[in-house]
C-alpha cells in the first residue's frame, strides 16, 4: 500500500531503513484517551499494523468517564460536545446515532442540549436573598460588554496596558469596578451587590477556562481560541461511546493497560539501544535491529520504536518531563511546557430525594456580598468551599432524578479532593440552605464527584494560555523533536492533532526517529496547513492590501486546488496592516510572529517596512516574497538573505534602457527627475546601469515642485540644462510633470526630431502616478499632442488576453468580499495585484519542491534558494528570478501616435469605403517607409505585417516596429492567446526554413509587402484564398515546403489592375533574388494612379471637395426657399396658438412684456356627465366627439370679441378684454357668447354618440376675486338688456377660523350673518345663473365653499411685519432644534448620561426636535402668509404630526416627573422598579397613545365625524368636533398635567421634608460644638438647598401650565361656542405650545451640571480631543476638584 513505499533517496534513515528489510515501521502510542486512540485507528487503518499502545490506567478514555448512575450515566470528565459545524467528534456521533434527538427547529436556533433545562438561573447571595432577575440581567450585560473587549486584544492586535498586567482577570476586575462606580443612579447597596456578582461571574470564568483564577489568564491572548459553530450536545448513553467507537476496531494485542511508562529515550544510536536493553531488560534472547527510541516501561519492559506518539496531559509533563526524556528535552519545549497552564476542574453530585427548588430554576448561583472588593480568588485551606461558584439542575428529572451539578475549580478543588465523601456533602448542604435561606433543606442521599488533580496519570483537567504564553507554545509542543545525527531528516512536524487522516499518514513514513506530541482535543486538521502572513498597508496606495491583497488569496486557492502541488497539505494566510509605518509595521508582524508559526511572509510591499521586516526574517530564518520593493538597497542580499523581489529592481529597468541605447549607438543621456522616493529610485536605477555600460549620464537634474501646480514654466531651467549637453532625455516625473516639460520643450523647438524624450509609467495609476495622456482639456492639448510626437512610454509589460482579463475580474470580486475595498467603475486592476498573485504561486513551488526531497518547509534560506535562478509560469506569463533573488521584469517600449489607427483596423471596417485611388495610396507609403529603412543603418525590418503598419490623421500610413532587434526575444509573441503561427503568416519561405533571424533581410521585406499588398485589394485578411479553409498553421507549413507550385494568396487580374497583379507576383517569388526593391516598386506603384492623379490620399480628396463645391451654390438656393416656405408655416402656427398681437410681437423678435388688466371676464365650461360618457367609448371615439364639439364651438366665438385660452379635456375656457381691452364690454361679449352656446347646443348631435344629446355646465366671472357673482352682476346691470330673478338665500354655519382671511373682514361678516346676499338669474331669451354662499345661524351643516370671503394671501399683512415674524419665529425654530439636538447628543455620546430618568430627556428631546424641524416649519409659513401651499393630503400629515409629537412631549414630560418620583421617594426599589425593560416600554407608550390619537382618527376622518366640510386648497385648518375635542383634550394634556401635579407636589414633600431632617441633624451638630461658623453654613447652605428644590419644581410647573394650558382650555371650549374663537388667539396659543418644546432642553438640560458640562465640551469640539472619553466624569469639573482639596 501507498503509505508502506521505499524511498531509495534516505537510506540512512530508522524508517528507509526499516523498509529495506521489509518490516513494518515500529510506532508506539502513549496514552489511550481521545487523541492516543483517534491517532491509532488511523495508523492501522493506512497499513501501519506495527503499533502500540500504552496506558498507565487500567481502562481507556483519559479524561472522558462515563459512571453508571441507576438509569443514566453521568459523566465525571468531558461531558459536551461544543459545537456541531466541522467537528468531527459531533459527526461521529451523529454518524452512530448517539445523540438524542433534536427537530429542526431546534437546530435552526441552536438549541443547547446541556444537563441544565433551559430555565432561569436563581442568584442568590449568601444572606439567604435572590437577587432580582432585572439586575442580573443589567450586570450581564454589562459583564458581556465587557468580555467582548477582552477579546480584541488577539483579535484586532491592541496593545495590553500595563495596569492589567496582561490578565483577564485584573482587566475585567479593573473595567467592571470603574463601570459600576460611576453609575450615578445607582445605590451604594446596588453597587454592591453588582460587584459581588462580578467575583462569582469570575469563577464561573475560571471553572470555564479550568484556570485556578482569571487573574493567571493571558490577556494578549484570550480571542485566540474561539468556539466552533453550531450547537452543544450531551450524549445521553455517556461520552464514552465515542471511545468505544473509536477503540472497536483496534485489536486486543495493540491495547497495553496498567503499562505506565518511566522513561523515553530518545535519539539512540544502535550502541545505546543496545546498552538501554542489557540495563532494563535482561531477558530479551534478541539483539535488536537499530532503533532510535526506546521506550522504557515501570515494569521493566522496554519497547523498541521508530516513531513514538505521547498523548499525555499536560499537568503529567509539567511533573514529569525532566525524568521522563532522556536527554531532556530542548530547551523551547521545555519552556513551552512550564508556559502554560494546566488546572483542575472538578464536579460534584448531590442527588436529592425530592427538589427542595421552584420548575422554573435550572441553576443556583452563589454570591457572596462580603467579596465585593475581593482582589483575589485563592481561598485559605479551610475556606476551600468558597470557590464552588453554583449548582445546577441536571434535566430532565425523567433521567437523572432529583439531581445537582456543582462545579469547582483551581487549588480548592484539589482540597476538595483530599476531603471525604461526607465532608464534602455536608458542607454543600449547609452552603444550598444559606444562600437558599431554606434551613430545611436535607442532606443528599448520595454524592459523586471528580478527582482529576489528583490523578498521577491525568494531573489537571484542562490547558489555558497562562499569562506569559501564546499560541506559539502549543505549536512547539506539537513540533517533533529532530533526529540530529541523521543530516537528511526533516526538522519539521505535521500537525497531526485529534485524528490523523491518510494524507497526513502518507507522510509519516518520512519522520524518522520523530516524537510527536498531540495535545488532547485539539482542533482536527487534514495535513500542515503552512500559514502565510501577508503584510500590507490597507491605505488608499496603489500596493494596498485592497487593491492586490486579493491577487495573492486567488493564488493560495489555486494552490490548495491543485492535488499535485504540497502533497495534501495547504496554504493559509493572515494578514497584517503595516501602515506603511517602519516603527508599528515591523512590530505588529513581530508580535504575530511570537505567536504563530510561519512559513513565509508575502510582503512588505512597503519599502521602508520591508527593509526591517526583512532583516528581522533572516534572524527567523523566514522567507520573505516581496511583490514591490524595488529600492536599490535590496540589492545587497548580504543583508536580506532570504528576501525574493517578484518585482524586482529598477536596475532592471535601467538594464533596458541601456540595451535601446545600445541599439541605436546613444553614448550620452540625460536624466530629469523628480525628488520623490517614487521616481527617484528608476532614474537611480538607469543611471546605474548606464554608468556601468560605458554610457556618460552628462546631467542627472532633480527638480522640485507641486504636482498639483501643473505651471508649464515651473521646470524650463531643467530642460535647457540638460538640453545643453544631451539629446536623449530621460525623464522620470509624475504624468503631469511630463506633460509639463514636453510642452515647454516643445516651445523650445526640442520635438523637431533632433531630441528624443523617454518617460517611465510603471502601470496604470493615476492616483499614485497621475495620467500622462496629452488631452487633459486646460487650453494647452494641441501643444501637448504635437510635443508627445517625441516622446517614448516605457512601462512594465502587462498582458491583455482572456485569462489575464478573468484574473482581473476576480480580483475586483475578491477585494470586494475579502477586504471591503470597490473598484471605481473605470479603476482598472494593477498590475501588482499580479504579481502578488505570483509571488505565493513561486513560493508555492518551492515550498512543493522541498516537502518532494524531504527539506524542511520551515527553513527559510534554503526556501528562498529554491525560488532564486528559476522560472515559473504566473499570471504575468513567465516569471524569472535571477540569482540574486529580483525578478527580471518584462518591460516594453511604446511611443505615442496621435489618433493613430492600425492598418489592420481599417481594412476589417467595412463601413470604410476605399476605392483604387485609397488603396494604391496606402501601398505607396508601405513602399517609401520601406525604401527609407533599406538603406538606414538599420537596412531593413524583419518583421513587417499589416499589423506594423498604422494610418495617421491625414490618412498617411507610418512602418512602425521595427528595430531593437538585440531585446526580441524568440518566444515574445508566445502570450496567452496570441497564436504564434498567425505572426508567420509574412514571413517569407526562405525565413521560414531556417532559423528565423531577429534582423531579417531586405528580400524578406519584399516578401512581407507582397502579402499586405493582397490583403489591402481583397480586405479578407493575410494570405485570402477563396473556397480554403486551411488553418494558418498549415499555411505556414506549406509555404515552407514549397515544391514545384508553392502555396501564395490569391490574386486575379480581373477583380483589379493587371499592372498591380503583377508587381504582387513579382514581390513573393520563390527565390529571393527574383524579387524586385523598394526603389523600382516605388515607381512601377506610382503609375497606377489614374490620370496621373496625386499620390496622396489627402491631396485626391481636397480636389474632391472643389468639385463639390461649385454645386454648392445651387444647393445652397433650394435650401433658401424650403426654409422659407418652413418659416411662413410657423408663423401660421404661432398666431394660430397666441393673440395676434403678442405673435406679431414675437415674429417680428421684439420681447412680449406682461400686461397687467384691471377687469376682463372669464367663461369656463365643461361636459355634463363626461367621466360616465368616456368610459363608454373609445379613446378615439372620445378625441373625435370633443373634436366635434370644439370646432362647433370655436365657430361661435368667431362672431364675439372674445379670445380662447385653453382646451383641457373637456373644459373650454374663454376670455374677454384682453389682450385688446374693451371697456366693460368683457361681460356682455362673454354672456352673449355663452347664451349662444347653450342655444347651440340644443340643436348639436354628434355623430359618434348620436343618441346622447350634450349638455354644457358653464360658468361666467369677472374682475379679480374668484366666484364672486355679484360682480358681474352689476356689470351687466349697467346694460339693462339682461332680467334677473331671486335665487334665495343658503344658510351655513360659522366655522374653524385660522388662516382664512383677514380676520377683521371675517368677523364683521360673521356678526352680520342674519343678512343674506341675493343673486338673481339672468334672462334675456335664454337663462344664465350666479351663486353665492351666504352664512345664517344653523344648526345643521351644509356643503359650503370658503373661497368667496378670502383675500389673498399677499394682502394679510405687510411686507414688513411678514419678515419680522418670519425672523422672530425661524430664531425660535433653531433654538428647539439646536437645543434638543444637544440633548440627544450628549446622552448618547456620555456613558454618565446614560440612565433611566435621561432615557425619557433623550425620548422627550427626539419628540421635540422633530416638532421644530417638521412642524413648525410648515406652521410658520400657515401663520405668516395666511395661506397654505403644500396641498390638502399634505395639510392632514401635518396635522396628525403637530398632534403626535405635541402629546409625546407632553406624556414624556409626565413620564419624567413619575421617574422622579420613584427616584426621590422611593430610592431603595427604584432600581428595581424603573429597570431597562420598563422604562422602554414607558417610552414606547409615550409614542404608541399619541400616534393613536392623532394618525388614527385624523387619517379616517372621525375627527370631524358629523360635519360634512369642504374646504378650499389653500386653507389648512384643524376642524374636530365636539367629542373629539374633548377626548384629545383629556388624554393629551390634562391626564399627564394631573399626574405630574401629583408627582411633583410628592417630590416636593419629601424633598423639604428630607432637608428639614438634614437642616436639623447639621444644627445639633453646630450646637454640640459652639458657635461653629462652618456648621452655621451648612444649615444655610439647607435651607437653600430647600429653596432651589421649590423653585426648580415652581419653574417646570409653571412653565408648563404657562404654554400649554390656554390651548388646550380653548380647545375644548370652541366647539361649544360655535368655533368663534378669533384666528388670532388660536396663533398665538398654539405658538405657545411650541415654545415650550424649545424651553424643554433647557429645563431638563441646562439646570444639570452634567449636561451643562456636556453641552460645553460638545458645542466647543472638546470632544474630539485626547484624553476626552465616553466614560468621563461629568459631575465635577477641575475647578469643583480644586474646591474639594482646598476644603480638605
Amino acid at each position: 500500500m501507498q503509505s508502506c513505499e521505499i524511498s531509495s533517496d534516505s537510506t540512512d534513515d530508522p524508517l528507509s531503513s526499516a523498509l529495506h528489510r521489509h518490516r513494518q515501521p515500529r510506532i508506539v502510542v502513549i496514552g489511550a484517551g481521545l487523541a492516543g486512540l483517534a491517532a491509532t485507528k488511523t495508523l492501522l487503518e493506512n497499513g501501519f499494523t506495527n503499533v502500540t499502545v500504552l496506558d498507565a490506567s487500567d481502562r481507556i478514555g483519559g479524561r472522558v468517564q462515563s459512571i453508571q448512575h441507576g438509569k443514566t450515566t453521568l459523566e465525571l470528565g468531558a461531558t459536551w460536545i461544543h459545537g456541531a459545524n466541522g467537528n468531527p467528534i459531533y459527526h461521529l456521533a451523529e454518524d452512530n446515532g448517539l445523540l438524542e434527538h433534536t427537530t429542526e427547529e431546534e437546530r435552526s436556533v441552536g438549541r443547547i442540549s446541556l444537563y441544565a433545562k433551559n430555565g432561569v438561573a436563581h442568584y442568590q447571595t449568601n444572606n439567604g436573598k435572590r437577587i432580582p432577575k432585572d439586575l442580573v440581567e443589567e450586570f450581564s450585560d454589562l459583564y458581556n460588554e465587557v468580555y467582548e473587549l477582552t477579546q480584541e486584544f488577539f483579535q484586532n492586535g491592541k496593545p495590553v496596558g500595563a495596569e492589567s498586567q496582561n490578565s483577564v482577570g485584573i482587566f475585567t476586575r479593573d473595567v467592571v469596578r470603574k463601570k459600576i462606580m460611576l453609575d450615578p443612579y445607582d445605590s451604594e447597596s446596588t453597587k454592591k451587590l453588582k460587584l459581588s456578582m462580578l467575583q462569582q461571574y469570575l469563577k464561573v470564568e475560571s471553572c470555564e477556562s479550568s484556570s485556578p483564577s482569571m487573574d493567571e489568564v493571558s490577556l494578549s491572548e484570550f480571542g485566540e481560541w474561539t468556539e466552533i459553530p453550531g450547537a452543544h450536545h450531551v450524549i445521553p448513553a455517556g461520552f464514552i461511546k465515542i471511545i468505544e467507537i473509536l477503540a472497536q476496531d483496534i485489536p486486543s494485542r495493540v491495547l497495553r493497560l496498567s503499562k505506565p511508562v518511566r522513561r523515553i529515550h530518545w535519539n539512540c544510536s544502535s550502541h545505546d539501544t543496545e546498552e538501554i536493553v542489557d540495563q532494563v531488560d535482561h531477558n530479551q534472547d534478541q539483539r535488536p535491529s537499530h532503533s532510535p527510541v526506546c521506550v522504557e516501561c515501570e515494569d521493566g519492559e522496554c519497547l523498541l520504536a521508530d516513531h513514538v506518539i505521547v498523548t499525555a496531559s499536560l499537568g503529567v509533563l509539567k511533573k514529569a518531563h525532566e525524568t521522563l526524556f532522556s536527554p531532556g528535552l530542548p530547551l523551547d519545549k521545555a519552556q513551552a511546557i512550564q508556559k502554560l497552564g494546566i488546572s483542575t476542574t472538578d464536579k460534584i453530585f448531590l442527588e436529592f430525594a425530592e427538589p427542595f427548588w421552584s420548575p422554573e430554576c435550572n441553576s443556583i448561583q452563589f454570591v457572596w456580598e462580603d467579596e465585593a472588593q475581593l482582589e483575589s480568588q485563592a481561598y485559605p485551606e479551610e475556606l476551600w468551599y468558597r470557590k464552588i461558584c453554583s449548582f445546577d439542575v441536571l434535566y430532565p428529572p425523567e433521567r437523572y432524578g432529583h439531581m445537582l451539578s456543582g462545579w469547582i475549580c483551581g487549588d480548592e478543588a484539589l482540597r476538595m479532593e483530599r476531603c471525604d465523601d461526607e465532608t464534602v456533602a455536608e458542607i454543600c448542604t449547609e452552603l444550598l440552605r444559606q444562600f437558599t435561606g431554606n434551613q430545611n433543606i436535607p442532606k443528599p442521599r448520595r454524592i459523586l464527584r471528580s478527582s482529576w488533580g489528583s490523578n498521577p496519570y491525568i494531573r489537571g483537567s484542562y490547558s489555558f494560555t497562562r499569562v506569559g504564553s501564546s499560541g506559539r507554545d502549543v505549536e512547539k509542543l506539537a513540533e517533533p523533536l529532530p533526529y540530529i545525527k541523521n543530516t537528511k531528516a526533516p526538522t519539521y512536524a505535521y500537525n497531526v492533532n485529534l485524528f490523523v487522516t491518510y494524507k497526513v499518514m502518507k507522510h509519516f513514513e518520512r519522520l524518522p526517529g520523530s516524537l510527536l506530541f498531540l495535545m488532547t482535543l485539539a482542533p482536527l486538521s487534514l495535513g500542515t496547513r503552512f500559514t502565510l502572513l501577508i503584510s500590507m498597508p490597507n491605505t488608499s496606495s496603489s500596493f494596498s492590501i485592497g487593491r492586490i491583497g486579493a491577487g495573492a488569496l486567488i493564488a493560495i486557492n489555486s494552490v490548495n486546488r491543485r492535488p499535485d502541488l504540497l502533497q495534501g497539505h495547504h496554504l493559509d494566510y493572515h494578514y497584517v496592516d503595516d501602515e506603511c509605518n517602519d516603527l508599528r509595521g515591523p512590530g505588529k508582524i513581530a508580535a504575530l510572529y511570537h505567536r504563530h508559526n510561519y512559513s513565509a511572509f508575502i510582503g512588505p510591499s512597503c519599502s521602508n517596512v520591508c527593509a526591517v521586516t526583512a532583516k528581522l526574517a533572516a534572524y527567523w530564518n523566514i522567507a520573505v516574497i516581496s511583490p514591490v520593493c524595488a529600492d536599490q538597497q535590496f540589492l545587497d542580499k548580504k543583508a536580506y538573505p532570504t528576501l525574493t523581489r517578484v518585482f524586482g529592481s529598477f536596475t532592471k529597468l535601467g538594464a533596458f534602457f541601456v540595451e535601446i541605447c545600445k541599439q541605436f549607438g546613444w553614448r550620452q543621456i540625460g536624466i530629469i527627475y523628480d525628488n520623490k522616493t517614487t521616481w527617484a529610485i528608476p532614474a537611480e536605477g538607469i543611471r546605474y546601469q548606464a554608468e556601468h555600460n560605458n554610457i556618460t549620464v552628462a546631467k542627472y537634474q532633480q527638480i522640485h515642485g507641486s504636482v498639483s501646480q501643473g505651471s508649464l514654466s515651473t521646470w524650463p531651467w531643467a530642460l535647457t540644462e540638460v538640453s545643453r549637453v544631451s539629446r536623449i532625455i530621460v525623464i522620470s516625473a509624475h504624468g503631469k510633470v511630463v506633460r509639463s516639460l514636453l510642452i515647454e520643450a516643445h516651445k523650445k523647438g526640442l520635438t523637431n526630431g533632433d531630441f528624443v524624450f523617454f518617460c517611465f509609467e510603471p502601470y496604470k495609476q493615476k492616483v499614485l502616478f497621475g495620467s500622462f495622456d496629452w488631452n487633459q482639456g486646460d487650453g494647452y492639448d494641441s501643444v501637448a499632442r504635437q510635443a508627445y510626437q517625441a516622446l517614448f512610454f516605457l512601462s512594465l509589460y502587462k498582458p491583455s488576453d482572456k485569462r489575464y482579463q478573468a484574473f482581473s475580474e476576480n480580483v475586483t470580486r475578491r477585494s470586494q468580499i475579502d477586504f471591503g475595498y470597490t473598484y471605481a467603475p473605470n479603476e482598472k486592476v494593477s498590475v501588482l495585484a499580479a504579481i502578488a498573485h505570483d509571488s505565493v504561486w513561486l513560493y508555492a513551488q518551492a515550498l512543493n519542491e522541498t516537502l518532494a526531497e524531504n527539506g524542511n518547509p520551515y527553513d527559510g534560506l534554503s526556501i528562498t534558494k529554491r525560488m532564486w535562478n528559476r522560472t515559473i509560469t504566473g499570471i504575468q506569463g513567465d516569471v524569472t528570478i535571477d540569482a540574486s533573488g529580483d525578478r527580471e521584469l518584462n518591460y516594453m517600449m511604446k511611443q505615442f501616435q496621435s489618433s493613430n489607427n492600425q492598418c489592420q483596423d481599417i481594412l476589417k471596417n467595412e463601413s470604410i469605403k476605399l476605392d483604387w485611388t485609397f488603396k494604391y495610396s496606402l501601398m505607396l507609403d508601405i513602399v517609401k517607409g520601406m525604401d527609407y529603412l533599406h538603406h538606414s543603418p538599420l537596412q531593413c525590418h524583419g518583421h513587417l505585417s499589416s499589423a506594423s503598419c498604422v494610418v495617421d490623421s491625414r490618412f498617411v500610413l507610418k512602418v512602425t516596429d521595427f528595430g531593437l532587434n538585440a531585446l526580441r526575444r524568440s518566444d515574445s509573441e508566445q502570450i496567452p492567446g496570441f497564436d504564434p503561427w498567425t505572426a508567420l503568416l509574412w514571413r517569407a519561405p526562405e525565413l521560414l526554413r531556417q532559423s528565423i533571424s531577429a534582423n531579417g533581410t531586405q528580400k524578406g521585406d519584399i516578401y512581407s509587402f507582397a502579402i499586405i499588398a493582397q490583403e489591402v485589394v481583397y480586405r479578407r485578411g493575410p494570405f485570402y484564398i477563396p473556397n480554403c479553409h486551411f488553418s494558418a498553421r498549415e499555411i505556414v507549413e506549406r509555404v515552407r515546403a514549397a515544391g514545384c507550385s508553392p502555396l501564395r494568396p490569391h490574386i486575379d487580374s480581373a477583380e483589379g489592375v493587371e499592372e498591380l497583379e503583377g508587381i504582387i507576383v513579382s514581390c513573393w517569388k520563390e527565390k529571393p533574388t527574383d524579387r524586385p526593391d523598394f526603389s523600382s516598386l516605388r515607381n512601377a506603384i506610382k503609375k497606377l494612379f489614374p490620370n496621373g492623379g496625386s499620390e496622396n490620399i489627402l491631396d485626391n480628396l481636397l480636389s474632391r471637395m472643389e468639385q463639390y463645391a461649385c454645386n454648392l451654390e445651387e444647393i445652397v438656393s433650394e435650401r433658401t426657399a424650403e426654409l422659407q416656405e418652413e418659416k411662413k408655416r410657423a408663423e401660421g402656427l404661432l398666431t394660430q396658438m397666441l393673440p395676434r398681437c403678442v405673435a406679431a410681437q414675437l415674429i417680428a423678435g421684439k420681447t412680449v412684456r406682461a400686461e397687467t388688466y384691471d377687469c376682463v371676464t372669464i367663461y369656463f365650461s365643461d361636459i355634463e356627465g363626461f367621466t360616465a360618457m368616456s368610459a363608454s367609448l373609445t379613446p378615439m371615439q372620445v378625441v373625435n366627439v370633443l373634436n366635434d364639439l370644439y370646432t362647433y364651438f370655436d365657430n361661435i366665438i368667431d362672431n364675439h370679441n372674445v379670445y380662447k385660452v385653453e382646451t383641457i379635456g373637456d373644459a373650454y375656457m374663454v376670455v374677454s378684454g384682453l389682450p385688446i381691452r374693451n371697456g366693460d364690454d368683457h361681460a356682455k361679449e362673454i354672456a352673449r357668447m355663452s347664451l349662444a352656446i347653450v342655444q347651440g347646443m340644443r340643436s348639436f348631435c354628434s355623430p359618434h354618440v348620436p343618441e346622447q344629446q350634450l349638455r354644457v355646465r358653464i360658468g361666467v366671472h369677472s374682475a379679480l376675486r374668484i366666484h364672486v357673482s355679484s360682480s358681474t352682476k352689476s356689470l351687466l346691470d349697467t346694460f339693462r338688456t339682461f332680467r334677473c330673478e331671486l335665487r334665495g338665500d343658503i344658510h351655513i354655519k360659522a366655522l374653524y377660523r385660522p388662516h382664512l382671511t383677514d380676520g377683521t373682514a371675517i368677523q364683521e361678516k360673521w356678526r352680520k350673518r342674519e343678512e343674506s346676499v341675493k343673486h338673481g338669474i339672468v334672462k334675456k331669451d335664454k337663462t344664465l345663473s350666479f351663486r353665492l354662499n351666504s352664512m345664517e345661524n344653523s344648526s345643521e351643516w351644509s356643503n359650503i365653499s370658503l373661497d368667496s370671503d378670502f383675500e389673498p394671501c399677499a394682502t394679510l399683512r405687510s411686507s414688513g411685519s411678514r419678515v419680522a415674524l418670519y425672523v422672530f419665529i425661524i430664531a425660535g425654530i433653531v433654538c428647539t432644534v439646536v437645543g434638543n439636538f444637544l440633548v440627544v447628543l450628549a446622552i448618547a455620546y456620555f456613558k454618565q448620561l446614560q440612565c433611566p430618568t435621561n432615557s425619557f430627556v433623550m425620548s422627550l428631546a427626539v419628540a421635540d426636535f422633530l416638532v421644530g424641524l417638521v412642524v413648525m416649519p410648515y406652521s410658520m409659513v400657515r401663520t405668516v402668509e395666511g395661506c397654505w401651499y403644500f396641498g390638502p393630503t399634505f395639510c392632514h400629515l401635518h396635522s396628525s404630526l403637530d398632534v403626535m409629537l405635541c402629546t409625546a412631549s407632553i406624556f414624556h414630560l409626565s413620564c419624567i416627573a413619575f421617574d422622579r418620583y420613584y427616584a426621590v421617594c422611593n430610592p431603595l426599589v427604584y432600581s428595581f422598579k424603573m429597570s431597562r425593560k420598563r422604562v422602554g416600554l414607558l417610552i414606547v407608550v409615550c409614542w404608541a397613545i399619541p400616534f393613536l390619537i392623532s394618525f388614527g382618527p385624523i387619517l379616517l376622518g372621525l375627527h370631524k365625524l358629523g360635519m360634512d366640510v369642504t374646504l378650499p386648497e389653500n386653507v389648512c385648518i384643524f376642524l374636530v368636533n365636539r367629542v373629539y375635542a374633548v377626548m384629545a383634550s383629556l388624554v393629551a394634556f390634562y391626564l399627564p398635567m394631573v399626574t405630574m401635579l401629583v408627582a411633583y407636589w410628592k417630590i416636593y414633600k419629601a424633598a423639604k421634608r428630607q432637608a428639614m431632617q438634614i437642616s436639623a441633624m447639621e444644627a445639633q451638630m453646630a450646637a454640640g460644638v459652639g458657635k461653629d461658623s462652618s456648621k452655621k453654613q451648612k444649615h444655610r447652605n439647607s435651607i437653600r438647598r430647600e429653596r432651589k428644590a421649590a423653585k426648580t419644581l415652581g419653574i417646570i410647573m409653571g412653565v408648563f401650565l404657562l404654554f400649554w394650558l390656554p390651548f388646550f382650555t380653548v380647545n375644548i371650549v370652541d366647539p361649544f361656542i360655535e368655533y368663534g374663537t378669533a384666528a388670532v388667539i388660536w396663533d398665538v396659543f398654539l405658538w405657545l405650545g411650541y415654545v415650550n418644546s424649545s424651553l424643554n432642553p433647557f429645563l431638563y438640560g441646562f439646570f444639570n451640571r452634567c449636561f451643562r458640562r456636556a453641552f460645553l465640551m460638545i458645542m466647543g469640539c472638546r470632544i474630539c480631543l485626547h484624553g476626552t472619553t465616553q466614560g468621563m466624569d461629568l459631575s465635577h469639573s477641575k475647578r469643583d476638584a480644586n474646591e474639594r482639596t482646598d476644603n480638605q
